[in-house]
């Protein structure tokens, strides 16, 4: 979005091969063992959130992560509460289907899939949906990196892509307009061609979602290179 330079490598999470977040090469740089993780000059870190925050503060992105104080802590509100809200959307509808070697028994999925429910309900009515208004995360009139956190989450999920969540207006009508005004965002196919080229998770006429990875990876890095290139 904003023409920064950068360079993409895969980073498989568990596997032990050297692109893997376990490979000593790996591990050596990020001791956490997390992806997504980005190196710049000297300086290595992991955890969206504060990739996103440091890139913004670096570049001078105010339009995405503002300087104003109390514009500012309500795009930090969400970004601390990210793990403990919407990250649940991925324990309970993408880890099991995608990481099969987590063993995660019916009660924790249980219990994860009624939390990532009230996450969701909590997005809609406190995130878009509190004092003041607004058309993005915090009531802000433009999108930050609160808002691209969040929909990196949710959409994948959603109808758009993996579809396994009910987004509709009918159900959570501020989520299903913020998504249509988040997918409007520059280059919003091209950092998505991987989730598109995955398809529906549950869709039984598709290869087993462990074969559609590696060529969904291959079609979502070409994407982006193509669009890092153009912005140029």
């Amino acid at each position: 979005m904003k023409g920064l330079p950068f360079k993409a490598m895969v980073a498989v999470p568990g596997a032990k091969g050297r692109a893997g977040t376990t490979a000593p090469e790996f591990r050596a740089k990020f001791p956490l063992g997390t992806v997504p993780a980005i190196e710049y000059g000297d300086t290595r870190i992991t955890e969206s959130a504060a990739i996103l925050s440091f890139l913004a503060d670096t570049h001078g992105w105010s339009d995405l992560y503002p300087t104003e104080r109390r514009e500012r802590v309500k795009v930090d509100e969400y970004l601390h509460w990210h793990h403990s809200g919407v990250r649940s959307l991925a324990n309970a509808h993408f880890a099991p289907r995608m990481r099969p070697d987590l063993v995660i028994d019916a009660s924790a999925r249980a219990a994860a899939s009624a939390k990532s429910d009230r996450s969701l309900q909590l997005v809609e009515e406190a995130f878009l949906g509190g004092a003041g208004g607004g058309s993005f995360i915090g009531g802000r009139a433009c999108a930050s990196v609160a808002d691209l956190l969040c929909y990196s989450e949710v959409a994948c999920l959603g109808p758009r892509f993996g579809d396994v969540i009910d987004l509709s207006a009918a159900k959570l009508p501020r989520i299903a307009a913020w998504m249509d005004r988040m997918a409007e965002l520059p280059h919003h196919d091209a950092v998505f061609a991987a989730a598109a080229a995955v398809g529906r998770l549950d869709d039984a006429s598709q290869p087993p979602l462990l074969e559609r990875l590696a060529p969904s990876t291959k079609a979502g890095l070409a994407a982006i290179a193509a669009a890092a290139a153009a912005s140029k």
